[in-house]
């Protein structure tokens, strides 16, 4: 109801310029327009059913183009664009407390989304790392969120050799 609030807002507005676009950045896999739902726990649209296509309900609601983002894909970009000398980096973003991040990965200049668009999708190759079982279901300390972090980029070093990682956690203030 908030973002539908923003948009109607924002789309009502007499003064400036009118959004001649949506665009979302939200966390979960976004694959050709549909919401994996199961996999984005923190927004709850499970009654549009399991694979929410969600671009397509903004476009019929708002009669605008409508994109939606992984998030972490969208800062990757976002800051790629800003700056022109890395061609391949990874930005992992580890949220607050959580066990597992994601990554938003760009190859020679391209997003790397793959076949189904699960790239730099670290949970399904968290449960194959041991060591971490003391952490728990959360993450309470800087210094188990370093071991966290170091975990979850591990294989981007290993697989990608990117040029830069930029890493946004603030739960590692070194």
């Amino acid at each position: 109801d908030d973002l539908f609030d923003v948009i109607e807002t924002s789309l009502c507005a007499s003064e400036g310029i009118k959004p001649e676009m949506i665009g979302i950045a939200i966390p979960g896999i976004i694959h050709g327009g549909t919401m994996d739902l199961p996999s984005s726990n923190s927004i709850d649209l499970t009654k549009y059913g399991n694979h929410f296509a969600i671009e397509q309900f903004f476009r019929d609601r708002y009669h605008l183009p409508g994109y939606i983002f992984n998030n972490v894909n969208a800062a990757a970009l976002g800051w790629y664009s800003a700056q022109d000398t890395y061609q391949n980096i990874v930005f992992h973003s580890q949220p607050y407390g959580w066990k597992m991040g994601g990554e938003g990965i760009i190859v020679n200049g391209r997003l790397l989304s793959g076949k189904n668009s699960s790239a730099g999708e670290v949970k399904y190759i968290v449960p194959l790392f041991s060591g971490l079982d003391d952490v728990g279901s959360a993450v309470c300390t800087p210094d188990q969120m370093v071991r966290v972090v170091a975990r979850d980029i591990v294989g981007a070093v290993t697989y990608l050799d990117p040029q830069v990682i930029c890493l946004r956690s603030d739960m590692t203030p070194y």
